[in-house]
């Protein structure tokens, strides 16, 4: 490890977004300990889970999901495991996968698509180069459904993302259908999904019942709803995946004082979570019990020294 205990680097990837605002949270509540924290962006969640693994950057914060798939080479890490990833935290943002077609299109069900043909011009912001858990998600269910992107395409659909002109084609209209995560947040993510259900009518559709199974079993991905009034076009709860939290995490190898230090920072200003653009929740019960992936042992401490970790 390059970094001093006064000198620590965090991963993040896109400004603004949740990842980077736990590290901003971090960064301003490890100051009052000491610890200088500062950003390394970096082009996809592969890298930042990938760097922090190997240890050329110290911390990185990703959705619960993701950080137990690279550790346990699950899903879209099934042939890439990061096993120096230990916990610091999860922090609580509840967010659902949400696939929104425009109900021009007559879809109403996933099954429709393949019975169709429908030419989908479909949109993700990572679909095309598959450098997020959501493009991973949106490829695998569309395909526990019958449907494959190849099949889209040969229908005359189109497989759009950025940087390949996505958010363009939102705000023209240009689209037929967008998948990926949704929460009652504008910031990055949720302006696409403000620019669309705004401007379209769409249609939000259901996981079938044994997707939803089946997925929980083999992805450890929670069932869930799309809750109705969340966004413009959800008139009813919609059976989806829920993902309730993100996992700041380290690299095995960073020095137990300075881990220790970090979480203690977290738990005495945690009042910082809920004064962002999007509310995050930290509870120190939760925060050292639901990360999907080992403690660190510097995290450990603490929690245990506060008897967090002996409470039901």
């Amino acid at each position: 490890m390059t970094s001093t205990a006064r000198e620590l680097t965090f991963a993040v990837v896109v400004p603004r977004a949740p990842f980077e605002l736990v590290g901003e949270i971090a960064q301003a509540a490890a100051a009052n300990y000491g610890q200088d924290i500062r950003f390394v962006r970096l082009r996809n969640e592969f890298d930042m889970v990938g760097m922090v693994n190997t240890g050329e950057v110290d911390l990185g914060c990703g959705t619960h999901q993701l950080v137990h798939w690279a550790h346990n080479g699950i899903g879209s890490y099934e042939a890439n495991h990061h096993v120096n990833l230990r916990a610091i935290a999860a922090i609580d943002q509840p967010r659902w996968f949400g696939f929104g077609v425009k109900t021009a299109t007559g879809i109403q069900r996933f099954s429709d698509i393949a019975k169709l043909k429908y030419p989908l011009r479909l949109y993700n912001y990572g679909l095309k180069d598959q450098t997020n858990i959501m493009a991973w998600t949106v490829k695998a269910v569309l395909a526990a459904h019958g449907v494959t992107l190849a099949d889209i395409e040969s229908w005359g659909g189109q497989i759009i993302s950025d940087p390949h002109d996505g958010a363009n084609a939102v705000a023209d209209g240009t689209y037929d259908a967008i998948a990926g995560q949704v929460y009652g947040a504008y910031g990055p993510v949720g302006r696409i999904w403000n620019m669309a259900t705004n401007r379209d009518d769409l249609r939000f559709l259901p996981i079938d019942e044994d997707v939803l199974n089946q997925f929980h079993a083999k992805y450890d991905l929670h069932r869930g709803a799309i809750p109705r009034q969340l966004l413009k076009g959800v008139f009813a709860d919609v059976p989806s995946f829920f993902y309730r939290s993100h996992v700041m995490y380290a690299h095995r190898d960073l020095e137990e004082n300075v881990a220790h230090s970090i979480t203690k920072s977290l738990f005495t200003d945690q009042d910082r979570f809920l004064s962002q653009y999007v509310p995050l929740g930290y509870n120190p019960l939760k925060a050292c019990t639901e990360t999907g992936i080992p403690l660190h042992p510097g995290a450990e401490k603490f929690y245990r020294d506060h008897h967090f970790l002996d409470r039901d």
